[in-house]
C-alpha cells in the first residue's frame, strides 16, 4: 500500500490540529526550526495519537531556507525507500513550488497546501488498501426445493446510478476550497455573521449560485471545523 506523507513546515504554518490523518495510510512529519522550543498542546496530542505514523524533525542550523532544505532531503530519501509514495507539503512558502514541479516531471506526486483546513476541504482520500475492496462472496445456488416459479423469476434491475449525487458532492468540495482560499486572503476582513458569510460566498460566483448550494458550502465548512457558528456569530479556524 502506498504511503501518503504529510510534511508540515512548522516555521511557516502552525496548525493546532491534524485533521483526519489517523485513518491509516498517512505518515505525518512536523519539521521544527532549531530555535522553536514548543508546539501547541493540541498538535502534540494529535501527533502522539498517530503513534509510529507521527514524528517531529528538529532541523539543524539556521538560515532562511534551512527548513525547506530538510524537507527536500526527506522527500528525496523517502522517494528512494518508499517508491510510489505521495507527498503533501503544508506551507505558504512558494519556494517549494519549483521543487514540486520538478518532482511531478519525474512522476512523483507532490502537492503544496497552505493549511490543514485546505487539505481537509479537498477531502484527501486515504491511500487505497487491497483489503478495503474485497470481492463479495458469490450468492449460493437456488435450492432444488424452491418452487419453480420462484427460480424462474427475473432478478430485479439495478437501481439508478448515483453519479449525479457524487458529482454534486465533488462540486461542493471544489467550491469549499475556493471559499477557504478567499477567506485566507481576507484575514482582517472576514465576515463576522452567518448572513455576511453567505453573502460573501454568493459574491464569488458572478454567474449566480443557488441558496441550497450556499447552505451546503457553509455546512461543509462547519463539518470540517473551518468555521464555527454560534447564534449568528462566525469564528474561523484556518491555520
Amino acid at each position: 500500500m502506498a504511503t501518503a506523507y504529510v510534511l508540515i513546515d512548522f516555521e511557516n504554518v502552525q496548525p493546532k490540529e491534524l485533521g483526519a490523518f489517523g485513518g491509516g495510510g498517512y505518515k505525518v512529519m512536523v519539521f521544527v526550526g532549531q530555535g522553536q522550543s514548543s508546539v501547541p498542546v493540541g498538535l502534540a496530542t494529535a501527533l502522539q495519537g498517530l503513534g509510529d505514523a507521527g514524528s517531529y524533525v528538529q532541523i539543524e542550523g539556521r538560515g532562511p531556507n534551512a527548513l525547506d532544505m530538510h524537507i527536500a532531503y526527506y522527500i528525496g530519501k523517502l522517494t528512494a525507500t518508499d517508491p510510489g509514495a505521495t507527498f503533501h507539503i503544508i506551507s505558504r512558502d512558494r519556494d517549494y513550488d519549483p521543487l514540486i514541479r520538478h518532482l511531478q516531471t519525474r512522476h512523483i506526486e507532490c502537492t503544496r497546501w497552505k493549511s490543514i483546513a485546505e487539505i481537509n476541504a479537498a477531502r484527501l482520500p486515504a491511500p487505497a488498501s487491497a483489503s478495503t475492496h474485497a470481492p463479495k462472496a458469490a450468492p449460493k445456488a437456488t435450492s432444488r426445493a424452491a418452487p419453480a416459479k420462484a427460480q424462474s423469476k427475473a432478478a430485479p434491475k439495478a437501481s439508478p446510478k448515483p453519479a449525479p449525487k457524487a458529482a454534486a458532492t465533488k462540486a461542493v468540495s471544489e467550491r469549499v476550497i475556493e471559499v477557504i482560499r478567499n477567506l485566507e486572503k481576507r484575514e482582517r476582513a472576514r465576515p463576522s455573521t452567518a448572513a455576511a458569510l453567505a453573502s460573501t460566498i454568493k459574491s464569488l460566483y458572478r454567474g449566480g449560485i443557488a441558496e441550497k448550494d450556499v447552505a451546503a458550502i457553509i455546512e461543509e465548512l462547519k463539518s470540517r471545523g473551518t468555521v464555527t457558528i454560534d447564534g449568528d456569530k462566525v469564528r474561523y479556524q484556518l491555520d
